[in-house]
C-alpha cells in the first residue's frame, strides 16, 4: 500500500505543478468559453443559457477519486491522468426552461472538435423530465432526490490548442459538462 500511495503523491505533485494547472486552466476556459459564446445559445433576445460555472479538481478530491478507481482495478498514472479521469474539469450549464434543453444538447453533440465519450445520462425526481429526456435519446434515472442534472463527459477530437500554451494539445483530454 505504501508503494500505492508513494504514486499517488507522485500523480498529486504533477497534478498541481504549474504547468499542469495551466494546461487545466486553458483547457477549462476552451470548454467554458465554448459555451458562453456560442452564439446559438447566446442571442440577444432569447438566450439559452442562464449561467456557466466551471472549476478545476481540487487535489485532495484527486487523490480520493485515485483511490476509488485504483480499488476497482484501475491504474492511473501521471502519463494517462488527463486522459482518464473525466471530471479534472467541470463545467456547469444552465438553463430556464426544459424546452431549451435540445438546443444545448445539439451544440455539445455537433461540436467540431469534440466526441461525446459517454452517452448523455439525466438524474431526476420528475417523471415529466424523465419523458422530455428520453425523446432526445438521453438515458435517465429517477432519483429520489430534487437533483436534476444531464451529464455528458466529452472527449477533444482534433488539435485543440490552449491560450499561450506554447502549442501544447489537449488532444484526447476528457472534461465533464453537466447541464441543469
Amino acid at each position: 500500500m505504501i508503494d500505492k500511495e508513494r504514486n499517488f503523491d507522485e500523480i498529486i505533485e504533477y497534478y498541481k505543478s504549474r504547468s499542469t494547472q495551466r494546461l487545466l486552466k486553458g483547457f477549462k476556459a476552451q470548454v467554458e468559453n465554448f459555451f458562453l459564446n456560442n452564439i446559438e445559445l447566446n442571442s440577444e433576445d432569447f438566450p439559452v443559457i442562464h449561467s456557466v460555472r466551471s472549476q478545476i479538481k481540487h487535489p485532495e478530491h484527486l487523490r480520493d477519486k485515485l483511490k476509488r478507481k485504483l480499488k476497482n482495478g484501475a491504474l492511473i498514472t501521471k502519463e494517462n491522468l488527463l486522459f482518464n479521469i473525466n471530471d479534472l474539469v467541470g463545467v456547469r450549464v444552465l438553463y430556464l426552461y426544459q424546452d431549451q434543453l435540445h438546443n444545448i444538447h445539439d451544440e455539445i453533440n455537433n461540436h467540431k472538435n469534440w466526441k461525446i465519450f459517454e452517452e448523455p445520462k439525466a438524474y431526476t425526481w420528475d417523471p415529466e423530465a424523465k419523458a422530455h429526456y428520453e425523446t432526445l435519446g438521453i438515458s435517465t434515472e429517477v432519483i429520489e432526490t430534487h437533483y436534476t442534472s444531464i451529464h455528458y463527459v466529452v472527449s477533444v477530437t482534433d488539435f485543440f490548442r490552449c491560450p499561450s500554451l506554447d502549442c501544447k494539445t489537449c488532444r484526447g483530454w476528457l472534461t465533464y459538462c453537466a447541464v441543469r
